[in-house]
C-alpha cells in the first residue's frame, strides 16, 4: 500500500503546482496591465503639460 500512498500525494501534488502557475500568470499581467495604464497616465499628462504651453 506504500505505492499507493506514493501515488496520490504525486497526483495531489500537480494540481498545487498548476495552481501556482495559474496565480503567477495573473500576477504577471496584473503588473503588466498596471505599468501600461501608468504609461498612458503619464502620456496624458504630458500631452495635458503640451496644451497648457500651448
Amino acid at each position: 500500500s506504500d505505492q499507493q500512498q506514493n501515488q496520490k500525494k504525486e497526483m495531489a501534488g500537480v494540481p498545487i503546482q498548476k495552481l501556482y502557475e495559474q496565480v503567477e500568470m495573473k500576477q504577471d499581467k496584473q503588473k503588466m496591465r498596471d505599468e501600461s495604464l501608468q504609461k498612458k497616465k503619464k502620456e496624458e499628462e504630458q500631452q495635458k503639460q503640451k496644451e497648457i504651453q500651448d
